[in-house]
Order: C-alpha cells, then sequence, then structure tokens
C-alpha cells in the first residue's frame, strides 16, 4: 500500500499539517473509514487511493470556477430574460467585486445596485444542485472585495471531503 505524506494533502489546499491531520480525524471518526496512518516518529500518511480520491473531488469543485475569459464573453446587458440558476459576477471597469447565486438574476442584481458600485454583469449557468459550490469556488478563485464572507480554504477543504 502506497503512502502519501498529509503535509502535501497541506500544500494542496494551502493548509497547515495540524489542520489537515485534525479535519482528517474528524472525516474518518464520522465515515467510519480508516484512512490516516501514524509513524512512530509522529509523521502522518494517508492512502495513496483516498489522495487521489481527494484531488479528483478538488478538481471537479474546480471545473466551477469561471476565469476572466469565460467572464468577459459572457457579459450580459438584458437580466430580464434569465430565469435559471446562475452565478453572476459583479463587474467595476473589468474587475470582479463580487460573486453571487440566484435563480433570478434580475431582482437580485437590482437589489445590489443600492449598495454596490459595479458597471457590468456576467452570468454563468450552473444547475441548482451546484449553485453553493460553483460560488465558493469562484469566491476563493477571485477574492472580490464587495463579498463578505470569504471562503478560507479549510471551508473548501472540508466541501472536498464533503464530496468523498
Amino acid at each position: 500500500m502506497n503512502l502519501i505524506d498529509i503535509e502535501q494533502i497541506g500544500k494542496e489546499f494551502s493548509l497547515r499539517r495540524d489542520i489537515v491531520h485534525e479535519m482528517l480525524i474528524k472525516w474518518s471518526n464520522v465515515n467510519s473509514n480508516k484512512i490516516i496512518h501514524t509513524h512512530g516518529d509522529g509523521s502522518v500518511f494517508v492512502q495513496e487511493s483516498f489522495y487521489l480520491e481527494l484531488i479528483k473531488s478538488k478538481e471537479y469543485i474546480d471545473s466551477f470556477v469561471c476565469d476572466y475569459a469565460f467572464i468577459e464573453d459572457h457579459i450580459v446587458k438584458d437580466l430580464k430574460s434569465l430565469r435559471q440558476s446562475y452565478i453572476y459576477f459583479l463587474l467595476d471597469m473589468g474587475q470582479v467585486v463580487y460573486v453571487g447565486q440566484s435563480g433570478n438574476v434580475y431582482p437580485r442584481v437590482t437589489t445590489h445596485q443600492k449598495d454596490k458600485l459595479f458597471d457590468n454583469v456576467a452570468v454563468c449557468q450552473v444547475h441548482s444542485i451546484h449553485l453553493d459550490i460553483a460560488e465558493q469556488a469562484n469566491i476563493i478563485y477571485h477574492k472580490p472585495r464587495l463579498n463578505k464572507t470569504m471562503w478560507a480554504p479549510k471551508a473548501m477543504f472540508k466541501r472536498v471531503l464533503e464530496y468523498l
């Protein structure tokens, strides 16, 4: 059985080793799954197959990120016609300043006009079951200054564990 040091997981998710260890212990206990292997020198490992599943889950979540090229191609002027589930991006001078989600973008964006400065709106259609993770992934990627909730790497790692 091949083992991977949890330090590698920490690098993948920008987390300290002790946080990864603590979260893996919790996940392992809840799921009755012995994934952690501790050596006498204090080093901690997981099975390579588990590590690969983690990476696959992270890549799946990352697939919801809309980069700037996508956003620039999906600026919309007529928001009234958007009646499905979307991640929306409020832009100011070409920069993403806010990321949100809605099943009806027009009224939601209208409420933002009261307290946020932006000059364009771009959208990415997402199935409703993926709205939360797509919004979270895009907030982490873009780090928009007007989002009050900034998702930390720990929250993303927790989300990845939930997908396993």
